[in-house]
């Protein structure tokens, strides 16, 4: 949960900061490359993520990519294609053998 409020946090401080460089009449729109937006953790990231994207005035256009490699680099390739001002691509940690620091 922690890590969700980060992402969270990260997201809205990122797109504060981005607002001021439109004008006030340009929609600021974010793709967001996200590893499935239908399981419970996702869904819950699409929501919070979507929730502040609205409290700013941010639009999100969203790519499921089931983390498989060559559908990772495509999402960020049709987001690109899509005209969105920015990328954001949320990851999942990957398990660690035991004993492996972190």
């Amino acid at each position: 949960m922690k890590k969700i409020l980060a992402l969270v946090l990260v997201l809205t401080l990122m797109f504060s900061l981005s607002v001021p460089a439109f004008a006030a009449d340009d929609k600021i729109k974010i793709g967001i490359s996200i590893w499935s937006s239908t399981d419970t953790l996702g869904s819950e990231c699409k929501r919070m993520i979507d929730a502040a994207a609205e409290a700013l005035g941010v639009e999100t256009q969203w790519v499921d990519q089931a983390h498989i490699s060559e559908q990772v680099t495509a999402s960020a390739e049709t987001l690109a294609l899509a005209d969105c001002d920015g990328l954001c691509c949320p990851v999942l940690p990957r398990d660690r053998p035991r004993g492996q620091p972190r």
